[in-house]
Formats: C-alpha cells, structure tokens, sequence
C-alpha cells in the first residue's frame, strides 16, 4: 500500500475531521458527492475548512487515494506538530508538555501514538525516548520531538 504525501494543513484538516467523528468512508462520500455541509463544525480558533475544500475539489484524486490508501504530511512545521498532537491525542502544550522553541520536550505517548506522529511526520522530525516516564497515572513514556541532524 502507497501513501500519498499530503500538504500538512490538508492532513491537519483531515486529522481534525476523524478526531471529530468522521470516518475515512464517510470523508471519502464528502469529496465525492462534494456535500461539504456533512463536514463537522470547527471548534473555535481552528479556522475554517475552505482550504481543505479547495484542495478536495482541485485535487480530488490525490484526496480519494489518501484517505483510501494512507498519507503522511510532506512536510510538517513544528506548529503542524503542536496542532496535530492537540487534535489527535488532545495533548496541550504547557499542559501536557513543554516547549522546546523548534522542539516538543517530555511529550507522553503511548507505542501506538509513536508510531503513528512518526509514519504522519517524518520530515524533518525525529522522535526520541527521554528515558523518563509521564507523571500522569498512565506512566506513559515521554518523548522528544525534534528536527532530525
């Protein structure tokens, strides 16, 4: 299976789509029958889907393929992590970890979340066990998300 590469505020989008109850399927029928309406409202501060819109209606087919094949970001800013931590596994910087300037410092993910920020981001980023654990009850690992050297 191939994934395509998607621009990081299309695969953000995308993200914030199944993190509010979307499925790929029910993505997939949006693009094709172009009923934007069905797309969930945006929380507040997340701006609008007009983006993701144009590029499902200029870029259709890339669109279709990525959420029936997989994708990953092209590349993805340090924002882009922030934003994609937050949506996907509700991880609030200051809150649930620190800033780093160009990094994400002591970040708690389970195995699973690591796999995944790794196969959505791998340019330019890098993600690193601190070797320390979370002090939340879940214990989870802490990581490193920095620009690869």
């Amino acid at each position: 299976m191939r994934e395509i590469r998607l621009p990081q505020p299309v695969g953000l989008k995308t993200e914030m789509a199944k993190a509010l109850g979307r499925t790929a399927e029910e993505l997939i029928d949006i693009v094709k029958t172009k009923n934007w309406a069905a797309l969930p409202s945006l929380p507040e501060g997340r701006g609008t889907w007009e983006g993701w819109i144009d590029f499902a209606a200029n870029q259709t087919d890339m669109l279709l393929a990525a959420l029936k094949e997989g994708y990953r970001f092209n590349f993805a800013t340090i924002g882009g992590v922030r934003t994609l931590l937050e949506v996907k596994w509700g991880l609030i910087l200051s809150k649930d970890y620190q800033d780093g300037g160009e990094s994400a410092e002591n970040v708690p993910l389970t195995d699973e979340a690591v796999q995944e920020l790794g196969r959505l981001v791998t340019v330019p980023w890098e993600i690193t066990p601190t070797g320390q654990k979370g002090s939340s009850p879940s214990g989870r690992p802490l990581y490193r998300i920095a620009h690869r050297i």
